[in-house]
């Protein structure tokens, strides 16, 4: 290296930027190029089938059928279908080339029940919509009226028979080709209402976060009282203000907690807005006019489930040592107190 001449290294250091140039020229034009791309991603999450190991904890070897309608079959499957478009220009539905603009197909023998239904979009302007072909009992379509940059929706499909291997049409004229993307993975979105509503009948009827809400409850109580006796103004804004810090974490800790469990797979490229499925609650809620008072009414009812024993799964669970011997204490404390 120490006998290079400066020729040397001038002519190293130009073709160092001469292959970044090139690489940046293609990195600009891939990123400035304008088309349309559409993108698909599945999710088959079966219900109930016969023993495979594909779906090893949902299949079993005693012999059963799901009833639907007249019809009845051994093996029950949902499927999920994101569609989208990844690309710059606008995918419009003048420019498909077929009748619908997408089309899922299953295989022969496949059914589906009931209607195939749009769980998200990405927006209500640009119109989606699903259904089944018709003269068939397999086929879905898939339409809209246009989709932009990130725009799309999530379908899901109740499909009897199988196994399923789903695959998707849909030729669009000066879009790039229509491409799957692998397993989508899915997670569901709950409200700050729903899990309020999921964390805070615990303190009454236990729970997995029983433990933290009597514990956070009786903290409560203990800044109240001090807030009341201090003898100065200062310490009782100060606890006052402790108070409303603790409530806020009593909430905040509500909004994090609780929720079903996410489908593995990827969400890579899949915009934000449909890969979550919107959570609906099993209990039915209250038609009150007031927000406050359907809030306590559907705490009411959630309370009355709890006590039945009609859990979610991530809603079971027993507080530890600690957790129950509070419990047993706060509910010497609400009897006397009736």
């Amino acid at each position: 290296m120490q006998d290079w001449t400066l020729d040397r290294w001038l002519a190293v250091l130009g073709a160092f930027g001469t292959a970044l140039g090139i690489l940046l020229s293609i990195w600009i034009w891939a990123r400035s190029r304008q088309e349309a791309v559409p993108r698909f991603r599945t999710q088959t999450l079966e219900l109930i089938a016969p023993r495979n190991e594909k779906y090893y904890f949902s299949s079993t070897d005693i012999a059963m059928r799901v009833q639907h309608d007249s019809e009845s079959s051994d093996r029950v499957s949902k499927v999920f279908v994101a569609v989208w478009n990844s690309g710059r220009k606008t995918l419009d539905a003048a420019d498909s080339v077929g009748e619908h603009q997408y089309r899922v197909i299953f295989p022969p023998g496949v059914m589906v029940w009931g209607n195939p239904r749009i769980i998200q979009s990405s927006r209500s302007e640009i119109s989606m919509r699903t259904g089944v072909m018709v003269g068939s009992r397999s086929d879905i379509f898939i339409d809209f009226d246009f989709l932009d940059k990130d725009d799309g929706g999530l379908v899901e499909i109740l499909c009897a028979g199988g196994p399923l291997e789903v695959t998707l049409e849909g030729p669009f004229k000066g879009a790039a080709s229509l491409r799957g993307k692998g397993n989508l993975g899915l997670t569901v979105s709950v409200s700050l209402r729903e899990r309020l509503l999921a964390i805070l009948p615990q303190f009454i009827t236990g729970g997995p976060a029983a433990w933290f809400l009597w514990v956070q409850g009786l903290l409560l109580t203990a800044l109240l009282i001090s807030a009341f006796r201090s003898e100065s103004i200062l310490g009782t804004l100060t606890y006052l203000l402790m108070t409303i810090v603790v409530s806020v974490f009593v909430i905040l800790a509500g909004a994090a907690s609780g929720g079903p469990d996410p489908l593995a797979g990827s969400t890579s490229g899949v915009p934000k807005k449909i890969r979550t499925v919107p959570y609906v609650a099993s209990t039915p809620r209250s038609g009150a006019d007031s927000e406050v008072r359907r809030f306590l009414e559907d705490l009411q009812l959630e309370i009355a489930r709890r006590r039945r024993g009609e859990l979610h799964p991530w809603e079971r669970g027993e507080p530890g040592v600690f957790g129950k011997a509070v419990g047993r204490w706060m509910r010497r404390l609400m009897r006397r107190a009736r």
